[in-house]
């Protein structure tokens, strides 16, 4: 919703019931919002009068900073994580479990968080120590050639020779039932 509009329709005189007080279903119809968005807006000041969209962005701001949790880890935690991940490679869930065995406690946040910490690099993890480098399915031994062609000609590269020919056509055929 624009706040600044709002406050603008709330000073016009436009919007004004019979008996001189300001008439919300109006302007949430003119803002294509629901009255109740509009009320709960405006119920965040002591009286309509006092309403800023200044104001009212900065609140939001400020009731934003309160909310966030911010995990706070001692020296010795951050050592644990360390080790746990970088040294000895632990799956999260394992990581998650040996927490709670050696503190006592549930780890404060869950595997999609300590994923983004991973990705972002925080605390000194790293994608790579995990147990198959951040990736979704494990390659034995193999360098990751997934999704890539390995064999790949392109139709400008191949020389105009029988076997070459035979190559692309046998290529490019596909489907259940033959077409003969």
């Amino acid at each position: 919703m624009d706040k600044v509009k709002l406050e603008q329709l709330l000073l016009s005189k436009m919007f004004l019931k019979k008996n001189g007080k300001k008439n919300i279903s109006a302007i949430a119809k003119f803002l294509n919002r629901h009255r109740s968005t509009i009320l709960r807006e405006i119920k965040r000041f002591k009286t309509i009068d006092e309403y800023s969209a200044y104001k009212s962005d900065k609140m939001y701001y400020e009731k934003r900073k309160k909310n966030n949790k911010r995990c706070k880890f001692t020296e010795e935690q951050i050592n644990f994580m360390k080790i746990r991940l970088n040294k000895y490679r632990d799956s999260l869930r394992e990581f998650i479990y040996r927490y709670f065995l050696k503190f006592g406690i549930k780890f404060p946040v869950c595997v999609k968080k300590l994923y983004k910490w991973i990705r972002l690099g925080f605390y000194g993890f790293l994608k790579q120590n995990l147990r198959h480098r951040g990736k979704k399915y494990k390659t034995k031994g193999k360098s990751d050639n997934r999704g890539k062609l390995t064999d790949f000609k392109s139709i400008w590269d191949i020389e105009n020779k029988v076997s070459n020919v035979r190559w692309f056509e046998m290529d490019t055929v596909v489907g259940k039932k033959p077409s003969i």
